[in-house]
């Protein structure tokens, strides 16, 4: 009962599986691709450079604000703390002079009655 048509068990073992194909792929493909790497990477740098230069001048003209409030505060405070001072001192050698006054006028009003 032999099928003429039908394989043998010994006809029936697996082919070794193909090779890949050898790639003709050398070093040159390497450094090419890097050097477009590099290329890419400098081309997109240059594209940040003026937001770059943006930043940096809005950095500055900030800090440049700042230090104007900051002298601003420290010699108006300096300047406006003299002022207070002075008129505070002013104040109390006239309301000790005014006391003072009253005080002879009362004692003067006294000694006329």
């Amino acid at each position: 009962m032999d099928n003429p048509d039908r394989p043998t068990r010994a006809e029936l073992v697996r082919p070794d599986p193909p090779t890949p194909p050898k790639r003709g792929g050398s070093l040159f493909t390497v450094f090419a691709a890097g050097f477009m790497l590099l290329l890419a990477g400098g081309a997109l740098v240059f594209l940040t450079l003026p937001l770059a230069g943006v930043v940096l001048a809005m950095g500055g003209v900030l800090a440049v604000f700042c230090f104007a409030a900051l002298f601003h505060y420290v010699v108006w405070g300096w300047w406006l703390s003299g002022i207070i001072r002075n008129d505070v001192e002013r104040e109390e050698r006239d309301a000790a002079a005014r006391a003072d006054f009253e005080a002879r006028e009362k004692q003067q009003r006294g000694d006329r009655q």
